[in-house]
C-alpha cells in the first residue's frame, strides 16, 4: 500500500474483509507508524505490564492442546 492514503487503505480493507476489517482509527495509526519507519510488526519492548515468557506460553499451549475445555479455575486447582 505504498503511496496510498489511510483512507485508501481503509477502503481496500473494507472491500476485502467487510465487517471484519480494522476500524478506521487503527488503520490511520498503522499508516502513520509505517510512514515513520516501523519496519516490523513484532512486539516492541515497552514499559507497563510485563510480557509473558515464551516458556509459559508453551506450557499453556501444551495444556490446551491436550484438554480444550481447560478452565482457569481448574488450572489453578492443579498447581
Amino acid at each position: 500500500a505504498r503511496g496510498k492514503s489511510a483512507s485508501e487503505c481503509y477502503d481496500g480493507l473494507l472491500e476485502a474483509y467487510g465487517d471484519n476489517s480494522l476500524p478506521y482509527r487503527k488503520v490511520t495509526r498503522w499508516v502513520k507508524a509505517l510512514r515513520e519507519g516501523l519496519n516490523e510488526t513484532a512486539d516492541l519492548h515497552r514499559t507497563g505490564r510485563p510480557s509473558i515468557p515464551q516458556h509459559h506460553r508453551d506450557i499453556v499451549g501444551g495444556l490446551l492442546s491436550i484438554e480444550r475445555l481447560w478452565t482457569v479455575r481448574r488450572s489453578l486447582s492443579q498447581s
